[in-house]
């Protein structure tokens, strides 16, 4: 059979075919909240912030203030316990972190945060400091969102039965 004696056996694009393509397009946009946790509740980079420091760069924030990680990375959830009002900005911009600090420099745990607005501009975890000590509540938050999706789609479900 080739393709036109095919094509004049099925015929051309009537009503019931537009119907098929309308009902799949309604079932993709219904369905496609089911991954907007991916964008809602994405991760986004972050380091402690200093009030101090917040003129300056990120780069020379997080020389200045915040430590390396096992790995050699900048530490997300701790900063060096300095008295950085003690320091001027010409000691800021020529920061020697060998020199300005010794080995016995602590660590403390941030209680803010920057957020690197390298893909997202804001998510939840930005918006609520879902990170380091909180960051189980990102998991819960999607969880939570879900649950509801099941139990909305059972209730409807049923609703539209009666």
């Amino acid at each position: 059979m080739k393709f036109e004696e095919l094509y004049q056996h099925t015929g051309q694009m009537g009503w019931f075919q537009w119907n098929i393509i309308i009902l799949l397009f309604l079932f993709t946009m219904s369905t496609i909240e089911s991954i907007t946790m991916i964008f809602v509740g994405a991760d986004m980079p972050h380091f402690c912030q200093v009030e101090e420091l917040e003129n300056l760069s990120y780069d020379l924030q997080k020389l200045i203030a915040i430590p390396l990680d096992g790995s050699g990375a900048v530490s997300s959830c701790e900063m060096f316990n300095l008295d950085y009002s003690n320091y001027s900005m010409e000691d800021y911009l020529t920061w020697n972190r060998t020199l300005m600090m010794d080995n016995n420099t602590g660590v403390v745990p941030c209680s803010k945060w920057i957020y690197e607005q390298v893909v997202f501009v804001s998510t939840i975890v930005s918006r609520f400091d879902l990170v380091c000590g909180n960051g189980w509540m990102n998991q819960l938050v999607s969880t939570i969102y879900m649950a509801g999706t099941l139990i909305g789609g059972i209730l409807s479900g049923a609703m539209s039965d009666k």
